[in-house]
């Protein structure tokens, strides 16, 4: 009996994911215009997330658009894929990337930008758009990170949405498709595009010292209330349905990129949420996604009525910017997992940072767990501005609080502080990796002598090159490329010039940055404030500590 070829192999893989596909939501994706909405995440991360499920139905069901999806493949197959040069191929049709019309990268993370490239440069698509000298397909990318700052992966794609995708998207894909059935060429169609309202072409309007102005686009609050629309057990979060009943967050945490980048807040109003969830096969689990979904003015409501109608309701309020988070989303949108982020070890210092969220409120999630629940988690930074040997003690002081509340299992997860664009922080420095294991050792052991409490900490090195990219120019294109070559990251940042300690000094507020060009809907002048409102409510918590003679 001949044995099957590893071609055989992962294509039989694909076909088996697609047939346990459930389609919750159908467009015609008929058309001669085809696209690609590709992720540098595997498919079951990618189909957890709402916002690529909302991209996908939306170019499937644009006027003679056909759209499939790519996902970065898991460690066998690309491995594979790699040694023997196999093109990446679409899921739906097992068809090379590189034939297609349109490839619109979702980015969700910094980390994606490598495998982003890797996915380019293994379909045989030149990364440099100057060096595709106007073939096809165009490259568009979209996504929180590339919303804040494009500027490193600038280079290599030729088009930019700035902000969310539904006002954005339809015009994009007319202006091309026109153009195209002309006869046009891709200056000239990129050129067209780069006049549309939150489109940033990097070949039209420069990479430094942009001369012009791209406002963010939002979606009004009547377009909010996205859901997903294929179903597959294959999801990291299992056969569940992603409802989005509000986006953007009510609350002003001062370090979260995206607390600041999907402002203003807008809850889908409860009729509209009713006749969504009317639409639900029975019975089909459901996740009620936002910021902070216990935040919508009618939450109860919601809930009520997706249990009368038999739907197990969990709930779904990740930071996207939070690669800790993401690698824990199956366990944190378990009803099992009571998941609270106190972020900082005091009330103090959370006030400082903007997370209005007091230690008896962090208390109270664990004393009203549900009878099913099986697990806690809470979330920390390390490194935060303005933090004491204090803030980091009440780390432990917290767990032991909660302890006391409850005999779940409790995992607590460690993250760098990473300063990002368009934050309020976005001019603080960086703790440096070595000293972040430093603070890191005395809140080890503390937990340590807490009993069934599991310590997960993100990498502090990997914070580092996050923040390298985050807040990073065009010059980090040059650093990307070398690590397509095999280098460690220190080697490929010396080799594009750049010096990796300058994230670990502080700016001037203020200061410029190279993303300058962008239009969020507020400027420097708003983050400024809320950074001196942070520096105000630092002294103020000090003014308020005793004395040591006050003490005796």
């Amino acid at each position: 009996m001949s044995r099957r070829s590893a071609a055989d192999k992962y294509d039989a893989r694909r076909r088996e994911f697609l047939e346990k596909e459930q389609r919750l939501l159908y467009a015609d994706n008929q058309g001669v215009f085809e696209t690609v909405l590709a992720t540098a995440k595997r498919y079951g991360t990618a189909m957890a997330s709402l916002e690529y499920q909302r991209i996908f139905l939306h170019l499937s069901s644009w006027p003679e658009t056909r759209c499939e999806r790519a996902f970065f493949p898991q460690k066998d197959e690309f491995h594979w894929r790699k040694r023997f040069e196999r093109p990446f191929v679409t899921h739906d049709s097992g068809k090379p990337l590189g034939k297609s019309d349109m490839i619109l990268f979702h980015i969700s993370h910094e980390r994606d930008y490598e495998d982003m490239l890797r996915m380019m440069q293994m379909s045989g698509i030149a990364l440099r758009s100057e060096d595709r000298a106007g073939t096809w397909p165009i490259v568009i990318a979209a996504g929180l990170c590339v919303t804040a700052n494009p500027l490193p992966l600038a280079p290599f794609v030729d088009a930019f949405i700035i902000g969310e995708t539904e006002p954005a998207l339809g015009p994009v894909l007319d202006t091309i498709k026109s153009l195209g059935a002309q006869g046009a060429g891709m200056s000239k169609i990129l050129r067209w595009v780069a006049q549309l309202p939150g489109i940033y072409v990097p070949s039209h309007h420069g990479v430094t010292d942009v001369g012009t102005t791209i406002m963010r686009q939002w979606a009004g609050a009547d377009a909010i209330g996205s859901r997903s629309c294929v179903c597959t057990p294959k999801c990291d979060l299992g056969p569940i349905s992603l409802l989005e009943i509000a986006r953007g967050c009510p609350y002003n945490c001062r370090f979260c990129m995206a607390g600041y980048i999907y402002l203003p807040y807008r809850e889908n109003r409860l009729e509209d949420l009713m006749e969504s969830i009317d639409e639900l096969p029975k019975n089909m689990p459901l996740c009620l996604m936002g910021c902070s979904p216990p935040s919508h003015s009618a939450f109860g409501d919601i809930v009520g009525y997706a249990e009368k109608n038999r739907h197990k309701v969990t709930l779904g309020w990740l930071r996207p910017e939070d690669e800790l988070q993401l690698r824990n989303m199956c366990e944190d949108y378990s009803p099992c997992t009571v998941t609270v982020a106190p972020e900082a070890g005091t009330e103090s210092l959370r006030k400082v940072v903007g997370k209005s969220l007091s230690d008896e409120e962090v208390i109270d999630a664990f004393r009203k767990a549900p009878p099913d629940a099986e697990r806690g988690r809470l979330y920390f930074m390390l490194g935060l501005p303005f933090e004491e040997e204090e803030d980091r003690q009440g780390i432990v002081e917290l767990v032991e609080r909660v302890r006391e509340m409850t005999d779940l299992p409790l995992v607590v997860s460690i993250s760098p502080f990473v300063p990002r664009p368009w934050t309020a922080f976005q001019w603080s420095p960086m703790v440096r990796p070595r000293r972040l294991r430093e603070r890191l050792e005395p809140i080890e052991a503390g937990l340590k002598r807490i009993s069934k409490v599991e310590l997960e900490v993100s990498s502090f090195r990997e914070g580092h090159i996050v923040a390298l990219l985050a807040r990073g120019g065009a010059d980090v294109a040059r650093a990307l490329e070398e690590r397509l070559k095999g280098l460690g990251w220190n080697t490929a940042f010396g080799n594009a010039g750049i010096k990796i300690n300058w994230v670990f000094k502080p700016l001037k507020p203020g200061k410029k940055f190279g993303w300058d060009f962008l239009n969020m809907g507020f400027g420097y002048t708003r983050l400024t404030r809320e950074l001196q409102l942070a520096v105000s409510a630092n002294q103020c918590r000090f003014k308020a500590k005793p004395r040591p003679e006050e003490e005796e």
